[in-house]
């Protein structure tokens, strides 16, 4: 096993993360209406389930699984979607100011993103044709671009020719994309790629028990091991395990999941200072479930029940990425998310009052109130933002739950949740 990079040991020790503070999760939460032009993207308090936040992503008709990253220098959550206009976009969202970063138009599709920590580019599988009249295709690895949308073509594979969604990682210390990758002789194995270069450092067939498979790949920057679900598909087993890169052999099995009913390839993520894999599955009461295990301690930190589904996990991992590559230990300067609205009483019971100060004369600007399924509109009211600073909403005909409140102006859109009792 490859030593552990000093800054990141020194960075552990200064800075680890209890079980008794916040991490925060993003995912996508798909909409039950097809005629929608955003997405909705939710921040979950991972100890407790809370949903934070859900913003509404826009202009975007639909998003890939596997195709989102997570820059956490920048604070974006970037994703592949698709425009009104039928156009792949490369959509950056901004987590702490509620705007798109950048959205440039990309010319191809490009499946699990990695985010490199040190050198803040992006990387991705895509495919080419060898033989497209016989539906013979290949992977190629690509690089994009976060502002421009430029991709480059790295390197083609002509060997590797599928993979599962959500089993590619990224090793930061070294600029290592890591790939489960079935090959043209349908053997699986652990693919080393040098993210500058394109090539295959090595590769090495995923050593697994018979009936065994690993999925949902995380890489640990602190022991440079790959951290996944193993799951027994003959006797309905599942568990959190890791891996070694360079041997394709199980390290240890960690904790076992003994409700774990379904699970969503790509909808896990591993936050490097607490040292939590973390996953969304749901439970054999078809309850949503957010686990995260202490890979180090061996144990469970948290597991609640979370509203909602969700799909496209990432985790941000600010105070990692400034202390163990970008040389400062000073992490008071993570920017602040604004708050845009005031919602009270929350719960409510008759009434709630939204309250907002946009401080600008916009040409747009509306307030809305939906289910928590944002599939039924339950309030809608346009605002002169030169008088209005403050709507009251009779609750009196809403049923006991959760519900988003919404406002939509010309430059920007901010959501928040109340709850009717």
């Amino acid at each position: 096993m490859k030593a552990r990079v000093l800054a990141v040991i020194l960075a552990v020790f200064l800075y680890n993360i209890s079980p008794s503070q916040s991490v925060n999760v993003y995912g996508l939460m798909p909409s039950s209406n097809p005629n929608l032009d955003y997405v909705r993207l939710a921040e979950v308090d991972a100890l407790s389930g809370t949903i934070i936040t859900i913003d509404s992503v826009k202009p975007v008709n639909a998003y890939g699984f596997g195709t989102s990253a997570f820059d956490s220098y920048h604070q974006t959550y970037s994703f592949i979607g698709v425009d009104p206009n039928q156009g792949f976009r490369f959509n950056s969202w901004g987590v702490m100011s509620d705007t798109m970063y950048a959205m440039p138009q990309v010319s191809v599709t490009i499946n699990d993103l990695e985010h490199d920590m040190k050198s803040l580019e992006f990387y991705g599988l895509g495919s080419y044709a060898i033989n497209a009249a016989n539906g013979e295709y290949a992977l190629r690895f690509m690089n994009i671009d976060q502002i421009t949308g430029e991709v480059v073509e790295l390197k083609k594979m002509p060997e590797a020719r599928a993979f599962p969604i959500g089993s590619t990682t990224y090793g930061s210390n070294d600029g290592i994309y890591y790939a489960n990758i079935l090959d043209n002789n349908f053997e699986s194995k652990i693919y080393a790629i040098d993210a500058v270069t394109g090539d295959t450092n090595y590769t090495v067939p995923l050593l697994l028990p018979t009936g065994v498979d690993f999925m949902n790949f995380e890489y640990n920057n602190q022991d440079d091991l790959i951290y996944g679900l193993l799951r027994d598909y003959l006797n309905s087993w599942y568990a959190i395990g890791s891996i070694d890169p360079a041997t394709g052999s199980i390290v240890d099995t960690i904790y076992e999941i003994n409700d774990l009913q379904y699970f969503v390839q790509g909808a896990s993520v591993f936050h490097q200072m607490s040292q939590n894999y973390l996953l969304y599955y749901t439970d054999n009461d078809n309850n949503s479930k957010l686990l995260s295990v202490d890979v180090f301690n061996r144990s469970m930190t948290a597991n609640p029940t979370v509203p909602g589904y969700l799909s496209d996990l990432q985790v941000d991992n600010y105070e990692y990425v400034m202390t163990a590559y970008h040389n400062t230990v000073n992490t008071e300067d993570k920017p602040v998310k604004k708050i845009d609205l005031q919602v009270y009483p929350n719960p409510a019971s008759t009434f709630v009052n939204v309250v907002f100060d946009l401080n600008h004369d916009l040409p747009y600007c509306k307030l809305e109130v939906y289910d928590i399924t944002m599939s039924t509109l339950l309030f809608q009211k346009s605002i002169d933002t030169k008088l209005e600073t403050k709507v009251t909403i009779n609750t009196e005909s809403f049923p006991t739950g959760v519900y988003i409140i919404s406002l939509v102006t010309s430059k920007e859109s901010t959501t928040k949740l109340f709850v009717v009792k």
